[in-house]
């Protein structure tokens, strides 16, 4: 489309990296003639007008994107996990192997059942239906409860219980 005719607010055809697609864009801006930034109709996202390129248009247009596919494939191969993904593993690994300590001294043919109208003290094993085997780590009045499942620990709802150890 010339850009001498467009207008902020008309409608375009731009590649959306964030839709990995051409789809229909909505003119932000135009600078000196030219139109510089775009909103995407479909995702909402804004950014630089790219052109869309017409299939089979041109050998060096369908070149470059297939480079620059492969060089995008390349970095992903090399690239490794950021610090905070390292943090949350050694987490989860340290969850894990307190969990399994913890578990060494417990039968879980004595597991109590989860259920949110269940009462619960410290150091009890309980049984959820989605986090499997867990040990109460710490009751929180008036209803909670912090449970360290194999995955890392959960805070749970329970009945209230009253200062004399009854249900409320």
């Amino acid at each position: 489309m010339a850009a001498k005719s467009a207008q902020v607010g008309d409608i375009v055809e731009s590649t959306c990296r964030k839709c990995n697609d051409i789809t229909g864009h909505a003119i932000v801006s135009i600078l000196d003639g030219e139109i510089a930034k775009v909103e995407c109709r479909g995702c909402g996202s804004v950014h630089k007008y790219r052109p869309a390129s017409k299939p089979g248009s041109s050998k060096a247009a369908t070149s470059s994107s297939s480079a620059s596919q492969s060089k995008k494939t390349a970095s992903k191969g090399k690239k490794g996990p950021t610090a905070k993904e390292k943090e949350a593993q050694q987490l989860a690994e340290q969850c894990y192997k307190q969990w399994q300590n913890k578990m060494e001294t417990k039968d879980p043919a004595e597991s109590k059942t989860y259920s949110m109208q269940g009462q619960f003290q410290n150091n009890d094993l309980i049984d959820h239906p989605s986090f499997g085997l867990g040990i109460v780590q710490r009751t929180i009045p008036p209803n909670k409860i912090d449970v360290l499942f194999q995955d890392g620990e959960k805070r749970l709802r329970c009945a209230p219980v009253s200062s004399s150890g009854q249900p409320a």
